[in-house]
């Protein structure tokens, strides 16, 4: 087996930090935008396959990638934020849970104080895998996908990259023993994440004009009271039509993705409070109003009940 490098290198100077975008095993270009006090360290493993890397650094900078390898970018924000140049706008880790998924040609633009875990696997078997679990045919957008997620899932996803990046970097045996393990385990668990999320990837596939102008109703109004005839009317269709198109494009009706998206935004809000503030207050200005049905509704979606949600930080 060849091709598989550990790569670790701390850049304090730009001079370095151009001697990568020759050497660089990842195929990277990196150009810094201030050359002053620069400390960025790149490390990590990569093969033609599967890569693996973290990226810190003091100083915002741009990254390319020179050669188009088929592959997939995975990125989850440990601290800072980045943007690509193309598509989505900044993705943070103060944010809700994200995975950000990008083409090889799609330059990322990362802020100052960044540390990001980096995970590249190929496009076509993770395409393969999700027509498997999908019911219908997903494909990554050519600029950038943002999969939005539980954020205590993402949480997880990113700490196993993490151990998995340490543990790897510190290997000393013999790389070509070890790497077939390493790659199908990173495989099998992003298939595994998929897995217990793809309900979220629906999310992300392209619908028509009337589900998409629907959606854009719903996420600005989820505080609010809301009557689907509201919806339905911003959309521009009646209410029989509108209902149509989300059991077509969702599997659900319009209310029921509403009361969905809130009690994900509930879920998330208990577990980022504090403790002196109660459920039901969370609940209430989420438009949840009746705390039994409420109740009933969170342990249907999360398997336990709202008042367990703050031990199982």
């Amino acid at each position: 087996m060849t091709g598989i490098k550990i790569f670790s290198k701390l850049f304090t100077t730009i001079e370095e930090v151009n001697s990568i975008n020759e050497l660089s095993p990842f195929s990277l270009r990196l150009d810094i935008f201030d050359h002053n006090d620069i400390n960025l360290k790149i490390y990590g493993v990569c093969s033609q396959s599967v890569s693996l890397w973290r990226t810190q650094s003091k100083r915002s900078f741009r990254s390319s990638l020179q050669v188009d390898r088929g592959q997939i970018h995975i990125r989850i924000p440990i601290k800072g934020s980045f943007h690509y140049e193309i598509g989505q706008g900044n993705i943070c880790r103060s944010g809700a849970g994200t995975i950000i998924a990008a083409s090889d040609t799609n330059p990322m633009v990362a802020g100052e104080e960044v540390d990001m875990i980096c995970l590249e696997l190929s496009r076509q078997k993770i395409e393969l895998y999700l027509k498997r679990l999908l019911p219908f045919e997903f494909r990554f957008q050519e600029s950038c996908t943002v999969l939005s997620f539980p954020r205590s899932s993402v949480d997880e996803f990113c700490e196993f990259l993490t151990r998995t990046h340490n543990a790897i970097v510190l290997t000393e045996g013999d790389l070509d023993i070890v790497y077939p393990l390493f790659e199908e385990m990173l495989m099998s668990k992003f298939r595994i994440f998929m897995s217990e999320n793809f309900s979220s990837l629906i999310q992300v596939r392209k619908y028509d004009r009337v589900t998409e102008m629907a959606l854009d109703f719903i996420k600005y109004n989820l505080k609010n009271k809301v009557h689907i005839s509201e919806i339905a009317n911003y959309a521009g269709v009646s209410v029989s039509t509108l209902e149509k198109r989300f059991k077509r494009d969702l599997a659900m009706s319009p209310i029921q993705y509403l009361l969905d998206k809130r009690l994900d935004l509930v879920h998330q809000e208990i577990l980022e409070s504090q403790k002196f503030e109660f459920v039901s207050q969370i609940a209430i200005r989420w438009g949840f109003k009746h705390m039994t049905d409420f109740s009933r509704r969170y342990k249907a979606k999360f398997g336990y009940l709202p008042s367990q949600t703050r031990a199982r930080r």
